[in-house]
């Protein structure tokens, strides 16, 4: 800034503007006097750029959760055929206070590729809201 620029620059400071502070202006116009509105916008990006958040990563479940989910899909998997039926689900939940409308639904939610079985891949997804909250 020079000498002959620094009244208009306090001068200017005290005016308010509803896009600015007339400060931040008087000090755009005093140092970048040919520069355009869109170029003082861009050196202003350049110095000083949007901040950008990174969404939080998904929960997912490790390692020892996976490990302890197939733990109780084949304690629950009374004939060992690697997928669950409704009965083996309903035997498996009768004593954890869900009522038989409550497992059928539950059942008819994951059973996501509609075979009347959940697989592992679909108990873990049932339990997977349990683990990670």
């Amino acid at each position: 800034m020079f000498a002959h620029d620094v009244p208009a620059f306090f001068s200017d400071a005290n005016r308010k503007t509803d896009d600015e502070s007339s400060t931040r202006r008087a000090a755009r116009q005093a140092y970048y006097r040919k520069a355009s509105p869109p170029e003082i916008r861009d050196m202003m990006l350049w110095v000083y750029p949007p901040k950008v958040e990174k969404p939080p990563e998904p929960k997912r479940l490790s390692e020892a959760q996976k490990a302890e989910i197939k733990s109780i899909f084949v304690l629950y998997d009374l004939n060992d055929n690697g997928l669950l039926d409704k009965k083996e689900l309903l035997e498996a939940l009768a004593d954890t206070g869900y009522d038989d409308d409550e497992i059928e639904e539950m059942f008819e939610e994951y059973d996501t590729n509609g075979d009347g079985d959940i697989d592992l891949h679909e108990f873990e997804r049932m339990l997977e809201q349990a683990y990670l909250s």
